[in-house]
């Protein structure tokens, strides 16, 4: 849905901007053609992620769809946010022509209505994966990088338009190309802002981010429920692809159980892990043994 609407926006955007000579429709323009190309390297990313493991990963290739994300982090950094920046400082510098508002306003209006559908089938998908949790909650600990990123790159289009509007608007009524212009910069720094929100969120993820909070103490709870175990002595936990997590465990099985017994007991708290955490894909458990008593000294 992003995909169609942004390239479907991009050329419109592009036209408009050529025949209205408006800087802040340029931004749009380099935005949405952004947006376009991002929109294909996360279906790129997604593509690739479906690679089964192998003998070089062995857990797999979902955080290909991170790396594709950071990609799309730097393009709408620099693509997106830097020439709509420079293209208005520019504008502000040698002047221009002030814009003819009314081609333009009609496909901002338009693009308006292709954002507003993109981002509700976004927003849709997020309600129904953030469950009970606040919004903020939910954003911070969401692990889904094309939900994210349509959702940060929507919001971010639609502000922009608010702007462009608003630009246009004051310059068409006040024939000071400045506004246009200021405009024009106003649209990068919001894609800027984006940007490294986004970058921010996929660094973590790439360099092995722990699952939430929440999870890790299901985790916990499921392995202490056991009678064999006396206690979780570590837990560690890894994101491999948004909705593939590896899990070490150390465990502290009670005394006196034998290593059949502790095998046995092993297979259970696996499964049971799998059935708390649907996604777990790989689970380690290390079996601890009592640390013997130190002498007493008299």
């Amino acid at each position: 849905m992003a995909l169609f609407a942004n390239c479907a926006i991009a050329v419109a955007k592009a036209v408009a901007a050529i025949i209205s000579g408006s800087s802040a429709m340029l931004a749009e323009a380099l935005h949405s053609f952004a947006d376009t190309g991002n929109q294909g390297l996360l279906l790129l990313g997604m593509k690739r992620a479906e690679r089964p493991a192998d003998e070089d990963h062995p857990f797999g290739h979902g955080k290909e769809r991170f790396f594709w994300t950071f990609v799309v982090a730097g393009s709408l950094f620099t693509l997106g946010g830097g020439f709509s920046i420079y293209h208005g400082a520019m504008g502000l510098i040698h002047g221009h022509e002030v814009p003819d508002p009314l081609i333009a306003l009609i496909v901002l209006g338009v693009a308006a209505i292709f954002e507003s559908t993109a981002l509700r089938t976004a927003w849709k998908q997020f309600q129904e994966k953030r469950g009970d949790r606040s919004v903020p909650h939910a954003l911070r600990e969401a692990k889904d990088p094309e939900i994210l990123t349509v959702m940060g790159e929507d919001s971010a289009a639609l502000s922009g338009i608010a702007v462009a509007v608003v630009g246009i608007v004051l310059s068409s009524l006040t024939g000071q190309a400045a506004f246009d212009a200021v405009a024009s910069i106003l649209i990068g720094l919001i894609l800027v802002a984006v940007a490294f929100l986004l970058a921010r969120e996929m660094l973590g993820l790439l360099l092995g981010e722990a699952a939430t909070p929440e999870v890790r103490r299901r985790i916990a709870d499921t392995v202490a429920g056991f009678e064999s175990v006396d206690r979780v002595v570590e837990l560690r936990t890894m994101h491999v692809g948004p909705q593939e997590l590896l899990i070490a465990i150390d465990v502290l099985f009670r005394d006196g159980m034998d290593t059949d017994a502790i095998e046995g007991a092993i297979d259970e708290v696996e499964s049971a892990i799998r059935d708390a955490v649907p996604e777990a894909r790989a689970i380690f458990i290390e079996p601890e043994t009592p640390r013997p008593a130190a002498p007493s000294r008299t």
